[in-house]
């Protein structure tokens, strides 16, 4: 099961695991760079596995989860395996799948130990400015930054419009009047006015469930729109509001539909089994979630006869996609940091 939110009819999906990558370096801090390499010193110094990768199975390896941290030698000949044939980003995701598989009851009580650590600290300070600082769990989190980045685009086409026309054609984003931070700070504002003049009878989004038939390989997918794997107790308190939607593939074929040359645009049901099967932008080296990403013709273009079917598509990204006619650069081309630029 993969969990999206439904926005004025449309929706978002999640995704399975999937590709190789290597494309993450990764830092670290000293501390745990020791543990790292206490852990797989060989394979570090070989530049197998990034220090990154390899503080995740020191973490396993002495994981206060006792059926975490017993299961891992039986495991850590396939969990070294991935990492080093997997991106960090694809290796942490195969990583929350075993360890809800080998303790599924660890996995709902970290969940609700998840939540219930949830704050938000929003404090007035020196000269009138106010200090804000949080955390929440998976679930609200990704429902938070959902709504911000909606914001967040709609702020920075306006900026990059006024960039556009001050600065021509060839504006780039040093241009542009506000940084990624800045631009986030202004949409939470956004978020809160737009909150305080919504009706009283307005309409909030309902959270979409997709269940996933046919492909065993999917049978423990539980995912959100995002690819952030989470407990599926996690997602009881949403189902008396969640709308469900049904996809049934063809085996491991994953196969859902195929258009032909009936239509130009990939849509619905063909589009959703695009981004479940790419997952993210499939540049190399693009970590833009398929959520974020146009679905589009890949190896042969509509104008030259290129089919719209599950062949001949493929995820990317705003930015990897322009070559092929887009428009100018979407918000979503900015990598996903937490920066305070």
């Amino acid at each position: 099961m993969a969990c999206g939110w439904v926005k004025d009819g449309g929706g978002v999906v999640g995704a399975e695991v999937q590709g190789v990558d290597r494309r993450d370096a990764g830092s670290v801090s000293a501390g745990a760079a020791v543990a790292a390499h206490a852990c797989h010193p060989r394979g570090v110094a070989a530049g197998e596995i990034t220090e990154r990768h390899a503080k995740t199975l020191a973490e396993l390896s002495g994981s206060p989860r006792k059926a975490v941290s017993s299961g891992f030698g039986d495991a850590e000949v396939e969990l070294v395996g991935h990492a080093k044939s997997l991106g960090f980003d694809e290796f942490a995701t195969a990583v929350r799948y075993w360890e809800s598989l080998v303790d599924q009851d660890g996995a709902e009580d970290q969940a609700a130990r998840d939540h219930d650590s949830r704050y938000v600290h929003l404090s007035e300070s020196w000269r009138g400015m106010w200090v804000l600082d949080g955390q929440l769990d998976a679930v609200r989190g990704t429902e938070l930054a959902t709504a911000l980045r909606w914001v967040e685009s709609e702020l920075f086409e306006a900026d990059w419009a006024a960039a556009k026309e001050a600065h021509g054609d060839k504006v780039c984003l040093d241009q542009l009047t506000r940084t990624a931070a800045k631009r986030r700070a202004d949409a939470l504002v956004e978020l809160a006015r737009r909150a305080m003049a919504a009706p009283e009878n307005r309409k909030d989004p309902r959270p979409l469930f997709v269940v996933h038939l046919g492909d065993e390989s999917l049978r423990r997918l539980c995912e959100l729109a995002s690819g952030t794997v989470i407990a599926p107790g996690m997602l009881v308190p949403l189902l008396s509001e969640a709308e469900i939607e049904r996809i049934v593939y063809e085996g491991d074929s994953r196969k859902v539909v195929d258009l032909g040359r009936k239509s130009r645009f990939f849509c619905k049901a063909l589009r959703r089994a695009i981004q479940l099967r790419d997952r993210r932008c499939v540049n190399p080296g693009c970590t833009i979630p398929s959520d974020e990403c146009h679905v589009d013709h890949d190896t042969v273009a509509w104008v030259h006869g290129g089919c719209t079917d599950q062949n001949n598509g493929a995820c990317r990204c705003a930015r990897h996609n322009r070559h092929k006619g887009t428009k100018p650069p979407d918000y979503v081309d900015q990598p996903h940091t937490h920066d305070t630029s």
